[in-house]
């Protein structure tokens, strides 16, 4: 992600320098004294937050002068424009989905799990868009059988073993069939 958005060099070694600081702070205490981890957390995402704003503006710069708009993760961001032209992805939001996809790209899916169920926990306005956008998807979708497990959807695959034959099924791989009554795979 940082080879396609920033070169290498001073500023790119500052960025790395400062996400690390920031991942250090994850799991500290989170008390604000300037000691801490924490707080050497939030100054450094202060930091690149800054530093991230002046990219997000030289990449609407470069997208204004025909710069390409698949790029990098920037640029298709600022590209996604409405209907009536004005763009549909906020600075903001921009920076924070550079922000996250960096701590994705760094720690591991439970890590990341762990920070969304956080920022739910910690947020009652996302929490409420999540939840909204989740008791839609159920409406419109059927509910599954207590075996599904909730899901809206089950992925259906039946295996058999090959015909035992060596000679005739090489590859001894298991065959997967399609669920055609069901219309699932």
């Amino acid at each position: 992600m940082l080879s396609s958005c920033v070169e290498r060099g001073a500023q790119r070694d500052k960025l790395i320098q400062y996400f690390e600081e920031i991942l250090g702070g994850l799991w500290s205490i989170p008390v604000n004294f300037p000691f801490t981890h924490f707080s050497q957390s939030l100054k450094a995402s202060a930091k690149v937050q800054k530093m991230l704003k002046n990219l997000v503006r030289e990449k609407r710069v470069e997208l204004e002068n025909g710069a390409s708009s698949h790029q990098d993760l920037i640029t298709s961001l600022l590209s996604i424009h409405g209907e009536d032209d004005r763009e549909l992805v906020s600075e903001d939001e921009i920076i924070h989905n550079v922000m996250l996809i960096m701590v994705v790209g760094h720690d591991t899916s439970a890590d990341l799990i762990t920070f969304v169920v956080r920022l739910l926990a910690n947020d009652p306005a996302i929490y409420a868009a999540v939840l909204k956008e989740q008791e839609e998807i159920k409406r419109s979708k059927p509910l599954c059988k207590v075996f599904d497990m909730g899901r809206s959807c089950q992925d259906e695959v039946h295996l058999k073993s090959g015909s035992g034959d060596s000679e005739n099924d090489s590859s001894n791989f298991w065959r997967i069939q399609k669920d055609i009554k069901r219309h699932r795979v």
